[in-house]
């Protein structure tokens, strides 16, 4: 008699070992690999932005060799893969300030579901932050990697141009930050190249926004993102 993994096949044995591979990386960010992260919620319906808490939102697209990547309805043993970006966060004040111990990530983290198409809100204290790294879960999107920073090398990737991603969370307003283009691409060495740039689709974003949040209608505001050269 062949055995399982014989009668299993070549290609669902690579997805298996894929999806183990993505679910330890999730336990990793779990048990202490991202620090003591608290996890920012979706604002919820009767929240109001006030003088300690706003609301940021936009969109995260993710690009594959120029093409764009969609949600995959596929389940592997019934179980759908989690395809989201998990976007780490911390207070920033200065280039001193940044978290370069590659075993910590930020201290505040919020999710974007591909199902979604990239659209994410989350509510946040108000204040001045970075992005510390960000965290693919796309099992079946392997040229990105399972987490990168835009500003040092960090599991296994190296930023050709170090920056760092600044946004304001604004008292008593819903912000736009931006939309996140992720591209991965393969270089003349035939490895992968990682960029990000933001830009701005304002009206587009906001009308998914308040279709959901109805409650932030007048509270709608635009600061896009910046990038700051890393200077350490």
């Amino acid at each position: 008699m062949k055995s399982f993994l014989s009668n299993f096949g070549t290609h669902r044995l690579t997805k298996f070992r894929e999806i183990i591979a993505v679910g330890s990386f999730c336990v990793l960010l779990v048990l202490g690999l991202a620090g003591c992260v608290t996890m920012a919620t979706n604002p919820g319906v009767g929240f109001t932005p006030n003088e300690q808490e706003g609301i940021i939102f936009g969109q995260m697209q993710l690009l594959v060799e120029g093409n764009l990547v969609r949600y995959d309805t596929r389940a592997f043993f019934g179980i759908a893969h989690p395809q989201m970006i998990q976007t780490f966060v911390s207070p920033y004040t200065d280039d001193q300030s940044v978290n370069v111990n590659w075993l910590l990530s930020g201290k505040l983290a919020f999710k974007t579901q591909l199902a979604d198409e990239g659209y994410f809100s989350a509510k946040l204290p108000v204040g001045r932050y970075y992005v510390s790294d960000f965290g693919y879960f796309l099992p079946d999107y392997l040229p990105f990697p399972k987490g990168w920073r835009t500003y040092m090398p960090f599991m296994g990737t190296k930023p050709s141009d170090p920056k760092i991603v600044i946004f304001d969370v604004l008292p008593n307003q819903a912000t736009y930050i931006g939309t996140f283009i992720h591209r991965s691409d393969t270089g003349d060495d035939r490895k992968t190249v990682l960029k990000l740039r933001i830009v701005d689709e304002y009206e587009q974003c906001k009308a998914y926004f308040l279709g959901q949040h109805s409650f932030a209608e007048g509270l709608a505001v635009s600061k896009i993102a910046t990038f700051t050269p890393f200077r350490n």
